[in-house]
């Protein structure tokens, strides 16, 4: 399915009409076009119309501008709804405008520009904009989440299989605690491991952790903590005492100034290893 400014138009116009006329034929042309061929169609699959073409979410003190818009955020978020390759960059929408506009196609900037989303003077402009980032924001959350249970498992099934006793998921217990998974340093000793886990699904050029000050605290003062980084797309494990990680900190870290900080996972690219889990 594809939106362009003409499409985008004549949708507008044929809700306009259909809003304000008693009696309004559904063969009657629209900017030259039939609407059955390609208006309809587009409508009822944002749902905007039902199948006896009545029309929801817009209503009569809805100005040109505002069905404009409505249409747009419909039909943005049915691509993502629908996995389209061309909307991946809905989880990282709040990053702004700029990096919206540069990941567009032609057609689609002018429909933005077409409902006055690029202009500030748009009284509606800002609002629209802050429905998309909060979208934006609950999917990355979302997104981030199950990339991180996915590495948690992984990390329970290895050390399960490497210790023979099940370690405790403290990411289900305490997600504050500053690690993930308390296990033991071996099968035939007692003494707790610590481990927290980061993975990532992005290849290790792009893969980056983000350490909390708790984990950076907790792994400073025990000394029996580990990190676990997983590359999900080739089950490939780093297991990294904590030194290696704490000493990326930044400088300041007394000071409160910072509460995460970025790490990178080619930083370890030697540390990897290919893991084979049942």
């Amino acid at each position: 399915m594809k939106l362009t400014p003409g499409l985008l138009l004549s949708s507008r116009d044929y809700i306009r009409r259909r809003l304000e006329l008693r009696y309004f034929d559904v063969n009657t042309e629209i900017n030259g076009k039939k609407p059955s061929s390609q208006i309809i169609p587009f409508l009822k699959y944002l749902k905007i119309l039902d199948e006896n073409h009545n029309i929801s979410g817009i209503n009569n003190s809805s100005s040109n501008e505002q069905i404009l818009q409505h249409i747009l955020l419909l039909f943005i978020l049915k691509r993502d709804e629908d996995e389209d390759i061309n909307y991946r960059w809905m989880t990282r929408a709040y990053m702004g405008i700029k990096f919206i506009r540069d990941r567009l196609d032609d057609n689609m900037n002018a429909c933005l520009r077409q409902a006055n989303l690029f202009n500030e003077d748009c009284k509606y402009m800002e609002g629209w904009w802050d429905i998309i980032y909060a979208y934006s924001r609950n999917k990355a959350n979302e997104s981030n989440q199950e990339t991180g249970r996915e590495g948690e498992k992984l990390s329970f099934s290895y050390e399960f299989k490497r210790v023979g006793i099940k370690p405790k998921k403290e990411y289900i217990f305490n997600t504050s605690a500053g690690y993930d998974l308390l296990s033991r340093s071996s099968h035939n000793s007692s003494e707790k491991l610590l481990i927290e886990v980061k993975s990532s699904h992005l290849p290790i050029s792009k893969a980056e952790a983000f350490i909390t000050k708790k984990e950076f605290k907790v792994a400073r003062d025990h000394n029996n903590y580990k990190f676990h980084f997983w590359l999900l797309g080739q089950k490939k494990l780093a297991i990294l005492d904590s030194e290696l990680v704490i000493k990326e900190a930044p400088m300041n870290e007394e000071s409160g100034v910072w509460d995460t900080f970025k790490i990178s996972f080619k930083v370890y690219k030697d540390y990897f290893n290919t893991v084979a889990i049942d």
